[in-house]
């Protein structure tokens, strides 16, 4: 028995050979819906082919990759495979028992005696895959957007708790909020707190609560998991949460249940948990900085939120809504944004993500009169970056003709040098990063991922001046 096997990153499908031609493609509309990264929504058409399947290109953005070679058309047999994007896609031949049902649904109980009256259960309607997002959300129109969007859809329903992974800025707690409002436990209240914001000898206290009379002038406080009761609770850096408190909160996920400081006995409670971190935790496991076991529970599922720089056709609908809503705050009507000033947003990397372009908007409009269009003269600190990424790439880019991207290598007789493009990127990086955070060198590795002493050692072997704070 032949099937088609579609893996990518942690998930899989599985789907039956087609009778007739149908459409495969990251799009709920589609009869063979793969939602992963670099799938377009209408990726290829699909039909029998013997005894085994054409696959056609659908003008797709990735195409059909064979041995490293795209292809408009390929027939696979048994045990073939091709890349679609970052899926790939695999004729699998299985057993005809693996292939079978051997469980439908679920059972209904019967209770002793009644067989002959009892009825098959009524089939349970599909969960309607609909995502309720908050106000301030904007989906846009990339293609990672979109991934992100379809995989939530298809587990909107679920119980499982939840992983959001991805740099700063690029606006996890609103993902957290739309997970929230679009899940089972959206009727209940929704309760966020940062990990990294509160010092680890009070963050206990206000995750689990303080019982009554714990201690000679300490009030009882009531614990974030038991507000959270019936709804959900975001912990955004969960990264950053101290080692003493990890096996508590893994307890917490196991059991759901929690021991306030001081009380004799745990409280039961109902609630969904959604994490976010802007670390890679699969290496600060490998280094032991965090646990395993409490990282593996966590990720229930698991969401990657892409950067700003990989959805670029996102900025002119974030710019829109931002000047919008910054504009309403400040009581000023302005004509537009010009094409130039687009241009400009749009060119530049924004290592602060989504966060980083909402506080330029915001700086713009502030500046601007009543009534102006915002224009590149207004986004002298993206402008001045731009330059000064073009002074370092030398003329590379003009050389090549190529549009902006994240970054280019440096001037080199080599221009497929790795070492010098590496070294364009990290010193490009680094600078956005102390100029984002005013020179502050803690915030800037932070923002880096790296420790303070690895960011010195970087700006020292780059040249990269940055003194002391």
């Amino acid at each position: 028995m032949l099937r088609l096997a579609v893996r990518g990153g942690d998930e899989e499908r599985y789907f039956e050979l087609p009778t007739e031609d149908v459409t495969l493609g990251s799009s709920v509309e589609a009869e063979l819906c793969v939602p992963f990264r670099g799938v377009s929504r209408r990726h290829a058409r699909v039909c029998r082919h013997g005894n085994g399947v054409r696959i056609v290109d659908n003008g797709s953005k990735n195409g059909l990759v064979r041995d490293g070679t795209r292809l408009e058309e390929v027939v696979l047999a048994a045990g073939d495979s091709i890349s679609l994007g970052d899926a790939v896609l695999t004729l699998e031949e299985i057993s005809t028992a693996d292939g079978e049902l051997a469980i439908v649904g679920a059972a209904r109980q019967v209770p002793a005696g009644d067989e002959s009256t009892a009825q098959p259960p009524p089939e349970p309607a599909r969960a309607e895959r609909t995502l309720v997002f908050p106000p301030e959300f904007v989906t846009g129109e990339s293609e990672s957007m979109r991934h992100l969007c379809a995989q939530i859809g298809a587990t909107v329903r679920s119980h499982l708790d939840v992983l959001l992974l991805g740099e700063t800025g690029t606006g996890k707690e609103l993902f957290a909020r739309m997970i929230h409002a679009s899940g089972p436990t959206a009727k209940g209240p929704f309760v966020a707190i940062n990990c990294a914001a509160i010092p680890a000898e009070l963050l206990e206290a206000q995750l689990f609560g303080v019982e009554a009379r714990v201690a000679t002038g300490v009030d009882p406080r009531v614990g974030l998991f038991v507000k959270a009761e019936g709804g959900s609770i975001f912990l955004d850096e969960i990264g950053e949460l101290p080692q003493p408190l990890q096996p508590k909160l893994l307890r917490v996920l196991q059991e759901r249940e929690v021991l306030a400081v001081g009380a004799h006995a745990p409280r039961r409670i109902r609630l969904r948990v959604i994490s976010a971190s802007n670390r890679e935790l699969e290496r600060e496991v490998r280094h032991a900085r965090f646990r395993a076991d409490l990282y593996y529970r966590l990720r229930g599922l698991q969401f990657h939120l892409p950067p700003l720089r990989h959805r670029r056709e996102d900025i002119p609908a974030l710019v829109a809504r931002f000047v919008a809503q910054s504009a309403a705050e400040h009581d000023k009507h302005l004509a537009g944004v010009s094409r130039k000033a687009l241009d400009l947003l749009r060119a530049y990397a924004w290592p602060g993500n989504v966060r980083e372009l909402r506080s330029e908007i915001d700086r713009a409009v502030l500046l601007a009169d009543d009534g102006a269009t915002l224009t590149s003269e207004h986004f002298g600190g993206v402008r001045w970056h731009l330059e000064r990424m073009g002074k370092e790439s030398g003329e590379v880019a003009i050389a090549r003709g190529s549009q902006p991207i994240d970054a280019l290598p440096a001037a080199s007789e080599n221009p497929y040098d790795l070492a010098a493009a590496r070294d364009a990127v990290e010193r490009r990086l680094i600078r956005e990063a102390l100029a984002e955070t005013g020179g502050n060198q803690s915030r800037a590795a932070k923002l880096l991922g790296v420790t303070r002493n690895g960011l010195a050692l970087k700006a020292k072997r780059l040249g990269i001046p940055i003194g002391r704070s």
